[in-house]
């Protein structure tokens, strides 16, 4: 069994208020409930007496950072909340897809959870994270439970040893750059005001799009090698503005919470329509 301490999810039985969120963005709530269940998930009104243990119905998990945690937001507004089927929101701020990989075997293997349908979103962590800590913290050796779920070994090979990161660092030398840069602005102390603009500047128009889009395109691509569902969520709001449906460039407001699920219900029906006739065909 997976250790708990390998786990990076939620306290169960957690109940907190969250005040004065209507400083963060024009509409936002005053106060927000933040509640999980027994099994750690964060609740809705529709997972609250859910038990995925004993019901049969088709349900999904959600894993990811704070975009998926959606902390902010008020319970049934969250977008895992407004989904076709039932989704246990697994989300928690500041993880990766290495700490996202023993949250999902802790709770297939330890909880011993069978969701019909993963939804996974990272990004911007695993950015971040390649840039101040390096490749290293992508290491395959990291991985040093198997996983006895052939479907849940499909998911870590494929996805979760983030491959697309490793082609990143091998075809791409912006990790390099990125410290050449740093050490060579903080090589002077103290740094100028000036200087550290330059330093921003450089980091914001030239470094950081590039990890995006790469990061994108090297997901799509191997995806696609895999014959693994990808919802393209940034194709989805590149076509609206944005201006009221995300706060500070990542996270989601309730309007952009609900688009967000708009976005993702499309794919996700197709795909539990085309399990549905694989049933009926057998």
């Amino acid at each position: 069994m997976l250790p708990d301490e390998n786990a990076y999810l939620h306290y169960p039985n957690l109940h907190l208020k969250f005040s004065n969120l209507d400083t963060l963005y024009k509409e936002a709530p005053d106060i927000v409930s933040f509640n999980t269940s027994d099994l750690g998930y964060i609740e809705s009104s529709s997972t609250r007496n859910f038990d995925p243990r004993t019901n049969p119905q088709t349900y999904a998990i959600s894993l990811g950072g704070s975009t998926t945690e959606s902390a902010v937001i008020q319970e049934d507004r969250r977008w895992s909340d407004l989904l076709v089927i039932p989704t246990l929101n697994y989300g928690k701020s500041k993880v990766f897809s290495v700490q996202s990989y023993f949250n999902l075997t802790y709770i297939l293997e330890v909880l011993r959870l069978r969701p019909q349908h993963l939804l996974i979103m990272h990004g911007i962590n695993d950015i971040w994270t390649y840039i101040g800590d390096g490749a290293q913290e992508f290491e395959p050796k990291t991985y040093q439970y198997i996983v006895g779920n052939p479907w849940t070994d499909f998911v870590v090979k494929h996805l979760y040893l983030p491959t697309f990161l490793w082609r990143l660092s091998k075809e791409y030398n912006y990790y390099a750059f990125y410290r050449y840069e740093a050490r060579r602005s903080l090589s002077f102390p103290p740094m100028s005001k000036s200087a550290f603009q330059h330093f921003l500047r450089i980091f914001e128009e030239t470094l950081k799009p590039k990890l995006h889009n790469l990061y994108r395109n090297l997901l799509f691509d191997i995806a696609h090698q895999q014959h693994f569902p990808l919802v393209d969520v940034a194709n989805c709001f590149a076509h609206v503005n944005v201006g009221d449906l995300i706060y500070d460039s990542v996270h989601l407001t309730e309007k952009g919470s609900r688009y967000f699920a708009d976005c993702v219900n499309g794919p996700l029906q197709s795909e539990i329509n085309i399990r549905r006739a694989q049933k009926i065909d057998r």
